[in-house]
């Protein structure tokens, strides 16, 4: 009688906690668990229809399985849905997708993920998500409608695979005034991507572009570039681009030292970043035939106010010419500030990278307390 009694305490115990406790338990389950609770007794089998947060992130192999399990989930659920996250696996699910779209639209979604297997157009109801914060894209066709004025609330935009008219793309950043990091990869290719986002700090991009500049971006403290796949061949240096005085962290990846359209443009951005702190540069494979017209130093041009403010310069290379060494002979001559050099390269080139290293540290400096560290 004890024991019985006892097991009926604790089942009420964890009934009547306060609604605000249980849907924070609720909350650390996922969805397919929480939605489970339903069957543990009448108390329970509505408890996680407020759930807040709605991923569908288990695997489920079957199409009508999932389908079933969403609609169920949709129709159920009431009040507010912050986050909504989808895997579509099929193009067969595409006409369900605008029916869900369509009621997400009316739940002040504040965070979107949305990946499809089979590129998709986007119905037109996501573009009356005004109150969204994150917006995650993943495989599909991002056409806003004419009369599309941005994402009011946008903060984090992070698109993957995603086509687009490039005209569109730059309205959405410039129309969304608190976006603050935007990260492109293998998306639509830009003639002249012009960079407007006034509350912008931390912009990725790993797309293709003609010409690639800076604009009205007062905040932007980090960018990222992934390279050479972000320049198409007849990449130009743009027009001069304005001083980008909050640049903390430059990241350059897959940088090939022999192309001297790509390494004007870093210099560029280095020249028009003075306060950099941090500069990451991780170059691409390349053999020493390769490297048929290396930068010459003349070429390395540097403004006075070039990295003062240097601290850290961080190089993993897949090969060592005298491009590299004219670089870093040039960040050693004018990063005053300048702290550390670590340097990497694959074990296969571990002779030349210390023969580098060594060699470096003959060269002038402004910084007289620089640590150099190698790792292969």
């Amino acid at each position: 009688m004890n024991k019985n009694s006892g097991e009926s305490s604790g089942a009420d115990r964890i009934s009547s906690l306060p609604r605000d406790l249980l849907q924070k338990i609720l909350g650390c389950l996922p969805l397919h668990d929480a939605v489970r609770t339903s069957v543990l007794s009448t108390k329970w089998r509505y408890k996680w229809v407020v759930r807040s947060e709605l991923v569908f992130d288990y695997n489920i192999n079957k199409e009508i399985l999932l389908k079933t399990s969403i609609y169920k989930v949709l129709l159920m659920h009431q009040g507010e849905v912050r986050k909504f996250s989808l895997l579509v696996p099929s193009s067969n699910l595409f006409s369900d997708i605008d029916t869900w779209i369509l009621f997400l639209s009316s739940k002040n979604v504040q965070e979107l993920s949305l990946a499809f297997l089979t590129c998709c157009r986007l119905p037109s109801h996501l573009f009356k998500f005004q109150d969204l914060k994150h917006l995650e894209l993943d495989s599909c066709e991002f056409n806003p409608p004419p009369n599309f004025k941005g994402f009011r609330s946008l903060v984090t935009l992070n698109f993957q695979f995603v086509t687009f008219e490039p005209m569109s793309f730059q309205v959405l950043l410039s129309s969304s005034p608190l976006l603050e990091n935007v990260s492109m990869v293998c998306c639509s290719e830009f003639d002249s991507f012009i960079i407007e986002a006034p509350n912008l700090k931390i912009f990725k991009f790993s797309s293709t572009a003609n010409s690639l500049c800076f604009r009205r971006t007062p905040l932007l403290e980090e960018i990222v570039l992934g390279m050479p796949f972000n320049m198409s061949e007849s990449f130009t240096v743009p027009e001069p681009q304005l001083t980008l005085h909050n640049i903390k962290i430059l990241n350059f990846k897959n940088l090939i030292f022999s192309e001297v359209e790509w390494v004007a443009y870093v210099l560029d951005l280095i020249n028009h970043s003075p306060n950099i702190e941090r500069l990451l540069i991780t170059s691409y494979a390349y053999t020493s035939c390769a490297c048929t017209h290396p930068l010459r130093s003349q070429e390395m041009t540097m403004t006075h106010s070039a990295m003062k403010r240097l601290k850290s310069v961080d190089m993993t290379l897949m090969w060592v010419n005298k491009t590299e060494m004219e670089f870093l002979k040039h960040v050693l001559a004018y990063a005053t500030a300048l702290e550390k050099i670590y340097i990497a390269t694959s074990a296969e080139i571990r002779h030349r990278g210390m023969k580098m290293m060594e060699e470096m540290k003959r060269f002038p400096r402004a910084s007289p307390n620089v640590e150099f560290i190698y790792h292969s």
